[in-house]
Formats: structure tokens, sequence, C-alpha cells
């Protein structure tokens, strides 16, 4: 399933211009930049069509592919009721970790003319107040030199797949003062989606998370991505 859903997405020449010109190992490049022996792969012959490479059309019907979601320990829930945060601590905290309900009533856009309101209900940002907090630091905003990215075939791309893979890269990133970010998400097979690829560089090196494989495991992460002090930048995260 991942060879269906872990090319990287088409970057729009402007995200992929600035995150050039920060000079970080943008996710443009990642799709090209793994070496041989990184992750291995089955070769996939793919019909042409107009110069278009096509989803082979076994990959449509392949009835004897499990479905990921079936190996997760938390049963997925595909119902409309509020998300709920799966926090259990907070890394960074300007307050205590607490959950709060909101709720609002809305006209139903379905009957706009109708007197009968919508209730809706969702859980607060547990770091709602730690986002409204957040003054950027003198070095973040101060203007630097182009550092320009190193050539691929001198970059490392690892594919982390595994709790130890998770916790190595977990202690690189530690000494990152800025990383960047990309994600990918995987609807084949599934009613809302669900993220199975992570993109992750530093000026050093690439990283490609299995989402999939570690669903239970990437809180490891939380405490470089809710750490104020280190910059993320985010490619295409408009839907993230």
């Amino acid at each position: 399933l991942l060879s269906d859903c872990a090319a990287p997405a088409t970057s729009s020449p402007g995200g992929a211009t600035t995150l050039q010109q920060l000079g970080l190992q943008g996710t443009p490049h990642l799709g090209n930049s793994m070496h041989a022996n990184s992750i291995p792969t089955t070769p996939v012959q793919t019909p042409q069509r107009s110069g278009a490479t096509l989803m082979p059309s076994t990959a449509l019907s392949a009835g004897s592919a499990s479905r990921p979601q079936l190996r997760w320990k938390d049963e997925v829930d595909n119902s409309d009721r509020p998300f709920v945060p799966k926090l259990r601590n907070k890394p960074n905290a300007l307050v205590p970790l607490q959950l709060v309900l909101s709720s609002s009533s809305e006209q139903s856009p379905l009957s706009p003319n109708s007197n009968r309101a919508q209730q809706t209900a969702w859980y607060a940002n547990p770091y709602e107040h730690e986002i409204s907090a957040f003054q950027p630091s003198e070095a973040q905003l101060a203007a630097v030199s182009e550092q320009l990215y190193r050539a691929l075939h001198l970059t490392p791309c690892i594919w982390i797949d595994s709790e130890a893979a998770l916790q190595q890269m977990r202690t690189r990133l530690s000494a990152a003062s800025e990383i960047a970010v990309d994600l990918e998400q995987h609807t084949y097979r599934s009613y809302r989606g669900f993220v199975c690829l992570m993109q992750i560089s530093t000026r050093e090196e690439d990283y490609l998370v299995d989402c999939i494989e570690l669903r239970n495991s990437l809180h490891a992460l939380n405490d470089i991505f809710t750490n104020p002090a280190v910059t993320k930048v985010m490619h295409g995260a408009d839907s993230d």
C-alpha cells in the first residue's frame, strides 16, 4: 500500500522555491533522493497514456491486500463525534493539559430557512494557549545569508519504520534548530483518510517516516514539534 501513497505530492513552484531559498532539504527532492538500499521496493509496471503514469489496474482491485487499519491498536472511529485529542502529557507546556469541550449553535447549512439550529461541538486545541502566546525569537526573525542544500548524493535519506529508528531520528532532530516537514495522506480504502508518510529534513539528512507502521508511536516527536525554539518549515500545509 505504501507504493500507492508514499510518492511525494506534486509541489507548487511557490512551495518548492521557498524551501530552496531557505536552504533546507526540501521535500520536492525526496522522491528522487533515496539510496538504492534505503527502502526495499518491488518494481511495478504501469501503463502509459499521454505521457502520464497511471496506477496499475491491479492496485485498484487488490482484494487480497489487507487494510493497514486492522493492525492498529486503537479502533478507527469513523463517526461524526468530536475528535478527542490523544495527548496524555504536554511537552513545552505553559499551562497544564486539559481537554475542553466547546460547542455552539449554528443554522444548518442544509436548511438555511429553518428555525432549527444545528448543534456543533469540538475539543479545543490543547496547545491553544501556547499558540496564542507564541512570539518568534530575535534569532528566528533575523536576516541570514542563504545557505543552499547539499547535493542529493551527499544527503543521506533514511527510512524510519521501527521504534529504534524513530528514537534515533528523534535524537538527531533534537539537535536541529530548524526542520522541514511534509505530510502525505492515504485515502484508499479509508473513509476519512489518515497520514501515511511523514517527510522530515534537516540541513544534513532526509527522513521518510512510515506513519502506518508507527502510528501508535509518533507521540515521541511531540517534544520537538511543540518546541517553539525549533523552526518548522511546512510544505503545502493548508490541509495538514
